[in-house]
């Protein structure tokens, strides 16, 4: 799939709109890559981290807003997803 039609990768067009809003997605690692919803630093719509998360919740679950479906969906995924084991030498 192209960047454009792959609902599992968060593009720059999302990453755009989702900073105009206060927030981004951000590729966290810890032990494997995993995926989390932040505040956008630069931006002063959110003071904390937890309330750009309830707020992407919220339009997610209540409003239906699509870039929150899919930022929540990537998220929800990375969490869940199993470690890929290294190739054994």
């Amino acid at each position: 799939m192209t960047e454009s039609t792959n609902p599992n990768l968060w593009t720059k067009q999302d990453s755009t709109a989702a900073r105009a809003q206060g927030w981004d997605v951000f590729e966290i690692w810890d032990g494997r890559v995993q995926y989390e919803i932040q505040k956008d630093d630069q931006s002063d719509i959110f003071k904390t981290d937890e309330a750009a998360r309830a707020f992407v919740h919220t339009r997610n679950n209540s409003d239906r807003d699509a870039l929150c479906h899919k930022a929540w969906s990537i998220v929800f995924k990375s969490k869940v997803a199993l470690p890929t084991k290294g190739k054994k030498k």
